[in-house]
């Protein structure tokens, strides 16, 4: 957790440098059973298309 911390604190930094895996909404499942694994995953983002 330190390390997202260090991330964040830089300048000019963004959330985006933390994501550590994306999914589309239609592997909502696969999504969920990853962010639930927290040895590898720090920030799942599911992705909604316009």
């Amino acid at each position: 957790m330190a390390t997202v911390f260090a991330i964040l604190e830089q300048e000019g930094s963004s959330l985006e440098a933390i994501v550590t895996h994306e999914f589309p909404l239609t592997e909502i499942i696969e999504a969920l059973e990853t962010a639930s694994d927290r040895s590898t995953a720090l920030h799942v983002s599911i992705v909604y298309p316009p």
